[in-house]
């Protein structure tokens, strides 16, 4: 997150077990969190930053390492508005980076093993295979077996 505007040394007291003890403020709230990603979107809907397809990059351009992103995912898992607004982020990027995959801009085998790994998609191969290892059809295709279910057509 940008680190600028933000006061990540301010002291205040806590209490734990009674008694009181010096602690640093929690960096990370709610707000600030909010207003950064509000950031981060303006800036992919900037000239500047129409072309990011990596929240990585997009991480490095707001000051701030990517494993930043999977702890502030985590922790405000259960805040709607930041995780919907972290989800809307991820499927900008992942539209994105499938775009410019289609259109050569990044190479196709890189854009599909970003998308494997990063949004879990799968290729027609692993798709085939799946299907292969846990459907088998009956000779006389009225009944499917799938995994230890059997269905009737």
């Amino acid at each position: 997150m940008n680190h600028k505007n933000h006061k990540p040394y301010v002291y205040k007291k806590k209490k734990k077990n009674g008694k009181s003890k010096v602690g640093r403020e929690e960096k990370y709230t709610p707000k600030f969190v909010t207003d950064e990603l509000q950031a981060m979107i303006d800036y992919m809907n900037s000239e500047d930053g129409s072309d990011v397809i990596f929240i990585s990059e997009l991480c490095l351009h707001r000051g701030y390492s990517p494993q930043r992103w999977s702890e502030i995912a985590n922790k405000y898992a259960d805040n709607e508005n930041i995780s919907e607004t972290i989800k809307r982020i991820e499927s900008i990027l992942e539209i994105r980076l499938y775009k410019a995959g289609l259109t050569g801009a990044v190479n196709p085998t890189m854009a599909l093993a970003g998308l494997n790994n990063k949004y879990k998609w799968i290729n027609g191969k692993q798709l085939n295979e799946n299907v292969n290892a846990n459907v088998n059809m009956n000779t006389d295709k009225t009944k499917i077996k799938w995994g230890d279910k059997e269905i009737t057509l």
